[in-house]
């Protein structure tokens, strides 16, 4: 079994997506929706991607836009998105954390690697990142803060 970190920074809205670092690692797109003291409140986990560079990736041409945008006008919330450094972080340890991920939290959105899950079994340890998330904890919509993925057989 392999252990890996997931460090989380501070959401992101549409309107500040472009603060998202320009680093290699995961990232979430959840829909939310403004509160009266302008807080967020998360309706769901839509999307998990990975990327070399996340910000490139999410403020660039992405693949699931236009799918995010009519997901979050369904549940009339906004997307809004969070940038996870993985540690370990070589790219087949980033590749591994994002099916870990994708596979145990079954976001709408993804739909290749959600069935299977082909590496070795994963141990996932979500924790916010002390210098960005000024003492919050992370929402409750990330779910589990920690968790075993095992190899499925094909």
């Amino acid at each position: 079994m392999k252990d890996y970190i997931v460090t989380i920074d501070d959401l992101r809205t549409e309107l500040k997506k472009d603060l998202l670092p320009s680093d290699k690692g995961v990232y979430f797109v959840f829909s939310a929706r403004k509160n009266a003291d302008a807080k967020y409140s998360i309706i769901r986990l839509l999307y998990i991607g990975r990327s070399s560079d996340v910000n490139k990736r999410i403020n660039g041409k992405h693949h699931k836009h236009e799918d995010i945008s009519r997901e979050c006008t369904n549940d009339v919330g906004i997307p809004v998105y969070y940038y996870g450094e993985v540690s370990p972080n070589t790219d087949d340890d980033v590749i591994r954390v994002e099916a870990a991920l994708i596979f145990h939290n079954q976001p709408v959105l993804n739909q290749t690697a959600d069935k299977n899950f082909n590496h070795q079994d994963t141990h996932i340890l979500l924790q916010r990142n002390e210098n960005s998330c000024n003492g919050k904890i992370l929402p409750s919509a990330f779910g589990d803060k920690e968790f075993i993925v095992k190899k499925t057989s094909i």
